[in-house]
């Protein structure tokens, strides 16, 4: 089937990202990025080949605790969970070939930033910077960064597991990553 011409533009806008871009590392977002504690990611054993995931729980002034989990794996998105409440909420949902690299929390503000990078729509270099705030329990803003203003992400508190291909077996997907004990989740260093 042929596409008519006036379609191929909108196609290919639709894989950047809507909104603008910041260029600056002054810009408030970043700097209160660059200030937050980060959780070292840990590599998933589970999948091949082995990708970052995240499994934090965080204690909030509140006396609640909220528990992140991410997986640097198509389709990756920060999912948070409260202590007090049984449905997950959507902290950031980056999209397809931009996956989650770097989480981040500031105890002073109870501000918890979530970082993606990628290649959007697997054409553009994206970087996506969401800001939770977890008093409110809602997203504050998604912030479309240049890929090349942020710092490199930080590496994994655990070695990378020797892995070879086996045609045979099965990718597990991230939803079918088991966990060690999944009653208690990593406590990552923090850095």
């Amino acid at each position: 089937m042929k596409l008519p011409l006036a379609i191929i533009p909108i196609a290919l806008l639709a894989c950047k990202p809507s909104g603008e871009q910041i260029n600056s590392i002054n810009h408030p977002a970043i700097q209160a990025y660059l200030r937050s504690t980060s959780f070292l990611p840990r590599w998933s054993p589970d999948v091949y080949p082995a990708v970052h995931q995240w499994d934090q729980t965080i204690q909030l002034a509140n006396g609640l605790s909220l528990r992140v989990t991410a997986t640097g794996w198509i389709s990756g998105q920060f999912l948070g969970q409260y202590s007090d409440q049984s449905s997950p909420v959507i902290i950031g949902r980056p999209g397809d070939y931009v996956y989650p690299c770097d989480l981040r929390f500031d105890p002073n503000t109870q501000m918890l930033y979530a970082k993606a990078t990628g290649l959007a729509g697997d054409i553009t270099k994206a970087t996506i910077l969401y800001e939770f705030d977890t008093c409110q329990r809602k997203q504050k803003s998604i912030n479309y960064i240049n890929p090349d203003l942020l710092p490199n992400n930080p590496a994994p508190s655990t070695p990378r597991p020797n892995q070879s291909f086996n045609p045979d077996a099965t990718s597990a997907s991230p939803s079918s990553v088991k966990h060690s004990d999944s009653s208690s989740p990593t406590t990552a260093p923090l850095r």
